[in-house]
């Protein structure tokens, strides 16, 4: 998910992966420093969390 789509593609993004639809959910950098994407990942409890090094 990346703030270049509409918020209806994330709203169903979210969606996916709330009803186990998805199996993978990749975030731009920009997404995680919003409090409610981070809340939301809180509430999912992902198995793994993943981010690149540099």
């Amino acid at each position: 998910m990346n703030s270049e789509q509409s918020q209806s593609a994330t709203d169903r993004g979210w969606r996916a992966i709330r009803d186990g639809d998805a199996e993978c959910l990749f975030l731009s950098p920009g997404q995680l420093a919003k409090d409610r994407v981070v809340e939301q990942l809180r509430e999912l409890g992902p198995s793994l969390c993943a981010r690149p090094t540099s």
